[in-house]
């Protein structure tokens, strides 16, 4: 030990005192670390509950595009068996209205669509 010098106290002091500022420094940054790592948590959790909203709207979205999509597929099918009507049709309404009293029939709409002041009776099942 003959080669080696004794620290002085004032050399203690600062290497004492340079790793306390050190040691400050470093608990600072690891504070505004947790601090940055909990402001990324919330945010996920802000990003997750975004992204279940997204995909709940996406699923009712979609509900209603099948249900439209139902029903035009319902009112299609309506215009076609009303431009499926057969001549004889036309003519009977024009002669129950031309003719006769009232009309005795199960679809009354068609003849009420299509003959106004016509009495359509309907009978009951």
């Amino acid at each position: 030990m003959a080669g080696q010098s004794i620290p002085q106290n004032d050399e203690v002091w600062d290497a004492h005192y340079s790793l306390r500022t050190t040691i400050r420094r470093q608990e600072q940054r690891l504070k505004v670390q947790e601090d940055q790592i909990a402001d990324l948590k919330d945010q996920r959790d802000l990003w997750q509950k975004q992204a279940s909203q997204v995909l709940i709207t996406s699923q009712f979205s979609q509900k209603q595009a099948e249900e439209l999509r139902a029903e035009l597929k319902e009112r299609e099918a309506r215009a076609r068996a009303r431009r499926e009507r057969v001549v004889a049709d036309f003519l009977i309404g024009a002669h129950a209205l031309l003719q006769c009293d009232a009309l005795i029939t199960r679809d009354a709409s068609f003849y009420r669509d299509y003959f106004k002041g016509l009495k359509v009776i309907v009978p009951q099942a």
